[in-house]
């Protein structure tokens, strides 16, 4: 299971681009399969990928 991590994000040149504070910052080109997704970088490195999931808040609500 991946890691929790909190940072921001936008939408440029329709590329999903993370600034986690760290070096995982950059841009990606988004790919959707049902619910599973893959993030390719826009530069170096290898893809991600994962499965989408509603964010369950600590009260068990959506």
């Amino acid at each position: 299971m991946g890691v929790k991590k909190v940072g921001k994000w936008i939408v440029e040149k329709d590329e999903l681009c993370l600034y986690l504070g760290e070096m995982d910052d950059g841009c990606f080109q988004v790919t959707r399969v049902g619910d599973r997704i893959e993030l390719t970088p826009m530069g170096l490195g290898g893809s991600l990928d994962g499965i989408l999931q509603p964010a369950y808040h600590g009260d068990g609500e959506k």
